[in-house]
Parts: C-alpha cells; structure tokens; sequence
C-alpha cells in the first residue's frame, strides 16, 4: 500500500490542536486528529510519533479509539472538551466508551442514549460494563439515570435595601415580623413560581425560589432593588 506523508499544513494544525490543553477552540476536531494520526502511524512508530508531537503514548491511544467507531455522525460530533447535548455533541472521553462496542447498531444505540438522558463520561462507563454482562443498552441507561441524586432547582436573589428610611424602620421591627411581612409580600405578587426561603433586614434582602420565581422576579421591572424597596416601605408605612 503507498504511504501518503502528511503535508506541512496537516502537521501543524495537528501539533497546535494537541497542544492547546483544555480549550475546546481547536484548529482540528477530534476525529480529525484521530484521522490524520492513524495516517502517520503507517510511516513511523508510536514512539516516534509520540515525540515528535509532544504527546504521551497513552494520549495517542486514546484519540485513535475513535476509529473503532463505525459511524461517520458520530465522529462528526466529538468534541474537545465537555458534552453539548443540546448540540448532539459529545466529550472525546465518553466517545471512546462507544468505541468499545463491536456492533454498529448498539453503537448508534448508545449514543442516542448518551445524547437523550445527558450521560456523562463515568455513567458512560458503567453502562458499558452493564452492556458487556448482558444487559440490554436501554435497561442500563435507564437503571443509571435512576441512580442519580434527584435535586430541585433553585435560585437566589439577593439585593440591598436602597432606601434609608426604610432601612431605619426594618431596624425597629422584629426579625420574625420582618420576614413575615416579606413572605407575604412576595407571595402577592408571584402568581407562577415558589419561594423556598426569604430573609429580609435592614441592609439586604434573600430570596430562595425556583426558575419561575425567579424568572418573574427579573421581569417585573430593571431595578429589583428599588422596587422592592418602595414596595415594602409603602407596606409598613400603611400597617
């Protein structure tokens, strides 16, 4: 078979891609690379290679496992870096967990899976031991994503209290009272959404909510602070 030398350019974009270390804005993709290496590796040894790209064996290793990947979609979409689901892009380090599967269906498989349910590099791994005892792609990967920790989402809202006489009249109220009158508050002028904690003094005022809360929170107008500030002095000024 004649061997094709990679040109100056291939080098280049080659050694620079290999060398930026955790940066995702790389001249070359992953499957490029892998691509552009298994060509070199018919003219010189790993370890040359190795050398003259600057690189560890075991790195070299591990872009090439992209080739044992049958699907050309696939390739297209490893990325340096971490996963974008949303963009159906996934890690070269959970890709090469694909790579260890023989057939190009469960390939392919494995993949939607890992695109669909957001699984990371080390659920990657498990599910792929799991597929390898005989389990079914589907089963482990939903057997995994049952395992994760579930957690509510919530943001906060911090601010300060830009009204000074305000501030003075919060100091003579009781912190209880104080609160209460802020839960209250909120919750006559949040419709949609769910406060989970509030505290409210004389300098600042913490909103825990979810992303509906909050979502509303910062719409109702372009200063939070101030208006919450007026809000409840016209509370306690009216009480």
């Amino acid at each position: 078979m004649k061997m094709i030398d990679l040109d100056d350019k291939e080098w280049a974009g080659l050694k620079f891609s290999l060398k930026r270390k955790n940066r995702s804005n790389r001249p070359l993709t992953p499957e490029k690379c892998s691509r552009l290496i298994h060509r070199a590796l018919h003219q010189i040894s790993i370890e040359h290679l190795s050398q003259k790209l600057n690189i560890s064996e075991d790195m070299i290793g591990k872009i090439l496992k992209i080739e044992n990947i049958l699907s050309n979609k696939i390739k297209e979409n490893i990325i340096w870096g971490m996963s974008n689901y949303d963009k159906n892009q996934i890690s070269m380090s959970t890709s090469k967990f694909i790579g260890q599967i023989d057939n190009a269906d469960h390939q392919n498989r494995f993949y939607e899976l890992i695109i669909n349910h957001k699984i990371n590099k080390v659920e990657a791994k498990d599910i792929l031991a799991e597929y390898n005892r005989g389990i079914k792609l589907e089963d482990a990967a939903k057997n995994m994503v049952s395992l994760r920790i579930k957690t509510i989402k919530k943001t906060q809202v911090i601010g300060k209290i830009v009204n000074s006489k305000l501030a003075t009249k919060l100091l003579q109220i009781n912190p209880k009272k104080r609160n209460l009158i802020f839960r209250d508050y909120l919750s006559s002028i949040i419709i949609n959404g769910k406060v989970e904690k509030c505290v409210l003094n004389d300098k600042i005022f913490f909103i825990n909510c979810d992303d509906q809360a909050y979502s509303f929170l910062n719409s109702i107008c372009s200063n939070i602070e101030k208006k919450i500030s007026e809000d409840i002095k016209h509370i306690i000024d009216n009480d």
